[in-house]
């Protein structure tokens, strides 16, 4: 029997004797990253790239290797040990050649077109099923909503969808330039910090204008611009968002990050709640958040 016939699972295991355990979501992009590797015969390529370390990755980033050539093949270069092609002499390391990605679902990646750095999210993998994520940036991508000064997303994100031989989508992703996470540190007056809170609200404040509640504002999800101060500040990761009409509907929803007291204890049975209305107490967290970030370097600044 071919190398590459049903077991692929067994084999796999073996390669990652000591990592058994992936999330929900996370088996799933395991399973389609087998499927690749079965239907394109891959499986011993990517055997002997774990083995002589060219390729090195952790199980639930095996989707990012079965996808790579395909990546390769739309003009972006992602880490070589993520990667079954041969790195690309034209192509800068990005930081994940040297540092661990932290959020299994995007890696840095090099566009060779305009040969800049970008983030490349996996938004999707089942078409059928629907991804409010890519729902959203459709929407403010696109007029009237791209050319207003208020919208808060990265309006230059791309939607990519790789496909197949048979045209069936395999994974949608967003691709969105190289920003900056928000640290308030480099918020050195208290201009800058008016600044960053008014555009913190005002960009909340267009998302519900247009009928979009974020559902999980927090400062690990706003990115801001390379340059300043000023710097532009940028909503990301709409996962939890959901568009509604009516803004006065109550929901059951279990929150974000940050954690509605009304939601009650029992998170598996939430309170009816008001989505908008949360991501405006969430919103005051995270000014709160970032606010005593800087404080507390502050004095540890100061007391040292």
């Amino acid at each position: 029997m071919s190398s590459e016939g049903p077991n692929l699972g067994s084999r796999l295991v073996k390669l990652f004797p000591d990592q058994n355990k992936l999330g929900k979501g996370q088996i799933a992009y395991a399973a389609l990253a087998l499927y690749i590797f079965r239907k394109r015969a891959l499986f011993d390529d990517f055997a002997r790239a774990m083995a002589n370390g060219s390729v090195s990755i952790q199980l639930h980033e095996l989707l990012w290797v079965a996808v790579s050539q395909d990546l390769f093949a739309q003009g972006y270069v992602i880490p070589s040990r993520y990667s079954l092609s041969p790195p690309h002499r034209n192509a800068p390391a990005t930081s994940a050649d040297r540092n661990p990605v932290t959020d299994w679902r995007t890696l840095p990646a090099f566009c060779l077109s305009s040969r800049s750095h970008v983030v490349l999210k996996i938004a999707s993998i089942d078409e059928s099923s629907k991804s409010e994520e890519i729902e959203v940036y459709r929407l403010l991508t696109r007029a009237p909503y791209v050319n207003d000064t208020r919208n808060p997303i990265v309006k230059e994100t791309r939607i990519v969808t790789l496909r197949d031989d048979e045209d069936e989508a395999l994974v949608t992703l967003l691709v969105m330039p190289l920003l900056t996470p928000v640290c308030s540190t480099r918020f050195h007056t208290h201009a800058s910090r008016f600044e960053f809170a008014r555009q913190i609200i005002h960009g909340l404040a267009y998302l519900h204008d247009v009928g979009i509640c974020h559902g999980d504002i927090h400062l690990s999800n706003l990115l801001m611009s390379n340059s300043g101060p000023p710097f532009k500040i940028y909503f990301i990761d709409f996962d939890l968002a959901r568009r509604e009409d009516d803004r006065t509907r109550m929901v059951a929803w279990q929150g974000g990050k940050i954690r509605l007291p009304e939601l009650g204890e029992d998170l598996s049975h939430p309170n009816l709640y008001n989505p908008f209305t949360a991501d405006i107490y969430s919103l005051s967290v995270t000014w709160f958040h970032f606010e005593s970030v800087r404080f507390l370097l502050r004095s540890v600044h100061f007391g040292a």
